[in-house]
């Protein structure tokens, strides 16, 4: 466990109050403001109750007394908006540490040490990964898990991990000119095969239907096996996804 020390704790409550804005209000009155706000009208309003009601003590005048429960209740307000602020802001907080530990974990934050040549010090620090082909397969692989288990054993019909580190390493093994692939669905094994052939080597996946073809070209697009931009060579091109009936594009 690394010990943090006074400057990661500045760093890392800056961080908080620039994520903690959620929407345009936010930016525009932000939580740290919202709290000084709160906090310094509520004590304002509950020392101009005091005075009234030390006035209203002395003199009897039934329209201190009005303000005086005008001010406490314009105070137990401010307080009750202070009060949620610091809740909501510690809420906030568990929920990005737990997101955190979770991508952590799944494999799609990756945490980095890095020792201050200044002080000495190991600082630790986290970022995503960038979307690229392993991004994308162990993205389908958890959806295949949560399907699973909201269907009651009906996974997404992919080849899933184990066959799909068979077909990489059969790619491998023979490393292919041009694969052809009938029945894209979402691209998971164009994916996979793909990204091992060698260069100028070509996988064609065929997909039917429309959602599926869609589906799959995004994904083959995020897993960067497919030119990027217009402008970009065209040996980035791994995988083409074709939209057809396989034995309608072959006559």
């Amino acid at each position: 466990m690394i010990a943090k020390d006074e400057d990661d704790e500045v760093r890392e409550r800056l961080e908080d109050e620039i994520r903690d804005n959620t929407g345009a209000i936010s930016y525009v009155f932000p939580r740290p403001v919202r709290k000084v706000v709160w906090g310094a009208f509520g004590a304002n309003s509950f020392w101009g109750a005091l005075v009234l009601w030390t006035r209203y003590a002395a003199e009897g005048d039934e329209a201190d007394l009005s303000n005086v429960i005008g001010n406490l209740e314009t105070a137990a307000v401010l307080a009750v908006l202070l009060a949620f602020e610091f809740w909501d802001e510690g809420r906030r907080k568990s929920f990005r540490k737990n997101l955190t530990s979770r991508q952590v974990a799944i494999g799609d934050r990756e945490v980095y040490k890095k020792v201050d040549e200044s002080t000495g010090k190991v600082r630790k620090y986290s970022k995503l990964k960038p979307v690229d082909d392993d991004w994308i397969l162990r993205r389908i692989d958890r959806w295949g898990v949560v399907e699973t288990a909201t269907t009651g054993g009906n996974p997404l019909p992919t080849v899933g991990p184990a066959k799909g580190k068979i077909l990489e390493e059969l790619v491998a093994e023979h490393a292919p000119k041009l694969i052809v692939d009938v029945g894209s669905f979402v691209g998971y094994a164009a994916i996979r095969m793909g990204r091992r052939q060698p260069e100028g080597a070509l996988t064609v996946t065929i997909e039917k239907d429309f959602r599926w073809w869609a589906s799959a070209s995004r994904f083959v697009w995020q897993a960067k096996l497919w030119q990027q931009y217009p402008w970009e060579s065209e040996s980035n091109r791994r995988v083409e996804c074709i939209f057809g009936d396989a034995l309608g594009l072959q006559t």
